[in-house]
């Protein structure tokens, strides 16, 4: 047996109000079960894809220039290049860190 790490990816908000109360649920069962597990990170994209007031955005200021991007699709489910781009940096964050924890294991 390998070492394995595991990063589940949550759902982001979602523009339909029964559909994001939905994704809200399984990923607060998710983020339950991931806590009680070691080499396990749970990305929490229904944060990362909210507004300041914790609602629903389809533009967020992103990367380095701190400008505002879309990064959500007309239908309020998928994302964008650049919403793909923006969680993608943040799934590489936890990487990061998880190959850290990793090297100084070593």
């Amino acid at each position: 047996g390998g070492f394995r790490y595991v990063i589940w990816v949550g759902a982001p908000r979602l523009k339909n109000a029964s559909m994001d109360r939905g994704a809200q649920l399984i990923n607060e069962l998710a983020k339950e079960e991931i806590d009680k597990r070691k080499n396990a990170e749970f990305v929490d994209s229904f944060a990362l894809f909210s507004d300041t007031n914790g609602n629903y955005a389809a533009s967020l200021p992103v990367g380095p220039s701190g400008r505002s991007v879309r990064v959500r699709t007309s239908d309020g489910v998928h994302l964008t290049p650049d919403g793909g781009d923006y969680l993608a940096s943040q799934v590489a964050r936890v990487i990061d860190d998880m190959w850290g924890s990793i090297a100084e294991q070593s």
